[in-house]
């Protein structure tokens, strides 16, 4: 065998795991809060909190939930703040890697201000208008 032909198991070797890995980030994902609020309905109540979770993929099969990401990532940030309804002011944010070309990983951020919901007071009663004749 011919050095040329012995180096080339490891020349191949090299050039497959020479990629490394790949990585790329999404731009943030804003939201004004985590459950339909308007203002006045809620009180702030700690400083912003960051929760995260990530979702792997292996040749491109699905290790574990991989489309409860986010959903964790908030319920961790909301953990992280005890007696948090909501978060207000949300940013979400991904950041993607690939490793050698068969492990996917994407880690999920999210960040928020924790709120506890306040009670609605009961609406006032409409005293506008007369009181309807009764029958006679």
């Amino acid at each position: 065998m011919s050095p040329r032909a012995r180096r080339l198991p490891a020349l191949t070797l090299v050039l497959a795991l020479a990629p490394g890995c790949i990585s790329w980030a999404s731009p943030a994902d804003l939201a004004e809060s985590t459950m339909p609020l308007q203002p006045g309905e809620y009180r702030v109540i700690g400083n912003p909190v960051t929760g995260t979770a990530s979702s792997k993929l292996l040749f491109g099969v699905p290790l574990g939930d991989t489309n409860q990401a986010a959903r964790t990532a908030r319920q961790n940030a909301l953990a992280q703040s005890s007696g948090a309804d909501a978060l207000v002011n949300v940013s979400m944010s991904y950041v993607t890697t690939i490793y050698f070309g068969f492990l996917t990983i994407t880690r999920t951020w999210v960040r928020g201000e924790p709120v506890k919901v306040e009670p609605r007071a009961p609406a006032p009663a409409d005293t506008a208008r007369p009181p309807a004749p009764q029958g006679q």
